[in-house]
């Protein structure tokens, strides 16, 4: 099969401006899509950022690989997630929209019709849709509860109910190729592929727990204190373990962070154990390769109450790549800004596919109408990003960045942040006005909504399921804890 693909565009008429009903296009040949997401995956914390660092050596030897590009690579720019939790970050990822615009803040919540997602978009142009995750955020609907939209279009879809690591999902994604390839199904597929490796509660395998801090023997080990344990109260089995309410100390925060980085590396020997199956079957060099992550980690969640953090680097800057099936191409790093809301349009214009009008994203890739897939080039953004977090909103305008609020009445002004430094800058008041200008309409009223109780009731099932695995420890199941993923 040829690189060099000529993709036929058809119209999605509910989808583009101007169109009057769906059309799916003719059969013809198309690149299966891979999309590999490594839940709570800081951009600082890959190898990406800093070659020095061991936790992604496979991320960034694909970043080097031709066809592809690395957005977002140096300090002054950033690929910036739509939201710091993982149910709005990803109806933003499947739509291109914004959560102002979706409005999808937790699973049992609904996204317009007028909103579909990738999967559906690709299902009109004879795409096979699999899904493996972890967690609760693809988990289909149960009960009497509305249907999840993230998991709609999907078939199969595997998802746990439990946080749990990449790789047994990478193992169901690599049965499931292993069927199509036996059974001689040559529709082009997209695979999602995603865990929780390096998202709480950070369960490296034992033999990892050392392997970024050897020399600690304090109490904040995980072989002393779950991640939970760490969090709430002692661990059950542990014959010393911090008191219940005890805050870790800085040596502690930096083992944290040690055995957040061996998670990081233990899910990039995942991804290698999925890129080498693709391509022990022939199927890695003629694909298209996305590894993201949907929003980064607070590496010290010990504040107050556990109260939610207010958005910043750590939470919004996530690795994004994007590798395309071009052997001629030279490997890039896009020195500009970017959103993970660009994703579905970057992919769609790739695929000669039209962009749903209501998204927001900007295709990060111009192809010309009628040529190769392998003539498409980087093109960029244009314009602030924005990313969301319960009860805030952040603007990114390099070198600022403005965290807001929503008007409570206690007279809490907007911050602004100096990206070079990380702190907050001195009182501008018309960079304020500005940067506040530009959010859209609607984020307040998004961002209280973030915090009311869930549309319908979460199955008992699942909640009892979500209890045994320390995913939910709040008394009541109706009303969704702060700091959800």
């Amino acid at each position: 099969m040829s690189a060099a693909r000529a993709l036929l565009a058809s119209s999605l008429c509910l989808l583009a401006a101007g169109c009057a009903g769906p059309t799916a296009a003719p059969p013809t040949q198309r690149p299966n899509i891979l999309i590999v997401v490594q839940d709570g995956l800081r951009y600082d914390h890959t190898s990406l950022s800093d070659p020095a660092l061991t936790t992604t050596p496979i991320l960034t030897a694909a970043a080097s690989w031709p066809g592809a590009v690395e957005l977002a690579t140096t300090w002054s720019a950033a690929t910036w997630s739509a939201a710091t939790w993982s149910e709005p970050s990803f109806a933003s990822i499947l739509t291109g929209a914004l959560p102002t615009t979706h409005g999808y803040a937790n699973r049992h919540w609904t996204l317009g019709d007028e909103l579909p997602t990738l999967t559906q978009v690709l299902a009109l142009y004879g795409y096979d849709r699999a899904a493996f995750t972890s967690g609760t955020v693809f988990q289909p609907a149960t009960g009497d509860a509305p249907p999840n939209p993230l998991s709609a279009g999907f078939d199969p879809i595997v998802s746990s109910a439990t946080w749990n690591s990449i790789g047994p999902r990478v193992d169901d994604a690599m049965a499931w190729l292993d069927e199509r390839g036996a059974s001689g199904d040559e529709d082009p597929f997209l695979l999602l592929v995603h865990g929780y490796d390096t998202h709480e509660p950070w369960e490296a395998p034992p033999v990892m727990w050392d392997m970024y801090d050897p020399a600690y023997e304090g109490l904040w080990h995980s072989d002393r204190v779950p991640f939970h344990g760490r969090m709430l109260s002692r661990g059950p089995d542990a014959p010393e373990a911090p008191d219940e309410g005890e805050l870790p100390a800085p040596r502690d925060l930096a083992h944290l962070a040690a055995e957040y980085d061996a998670t990081a590396r233990h899910a990039d020997l995942q991804l290698g154990r999925l890129l080498g199956h693709l391509s022990r079957l022939g199927l890695l060099e003629e694909m298209i390769v996305v590894v993201l992550a949907d929003h980064g980690t607070d590496l010290n969640p010990f504040g107050k109450d556990h109260e939610p953090h207010p958005p910043g680097e750590a939470l919004l800057r996530v690795p994004w790549l994007l590798r395309l099936p071009c052997p001629e191409q030279d490997a890039q790093r896009w020195e500009g800004e970017v959103s993970l809301v660009d994703l579905v349009p970057s992919l769609l214009t790739l695929l000669e596919i039209p962009v749903p009008a209501a998204a927001d994203g900007q295709a990060l890739w111009s192809r010309p109408a009628d040529t190769p897939l392998c003539d498409a080039r980087v093109v960029g953004r244009s314009g602030p990003l924005l990313g969301f977090s319960h009860g805030h909103a952040a603007v990114r305008a390099h070198p600022w960045m403005l965290e807001a609020a929503p008007d409570d009445g206690s007279g809490a002004e907007p911050v602004l942040r100096d990206l070079r430094s990380g702190h907050q800058a001195p009182a501008d008041p018309e960079r304020v006005a500005a940067l506040l200008a530009t959010l859209p309409q609607g984020w307040e009223a998004m961002l209280e909504g973030t915090r009311g109780p869930a549309v319908a009731p979460v199955p008992e099932d699942l909640v009892e399921q979500m209890r045994d695995a320390g995913y939910w420890p709040t008394p009541d199941p109706s009303t969704p804890r702060e700091g959800t993923p």
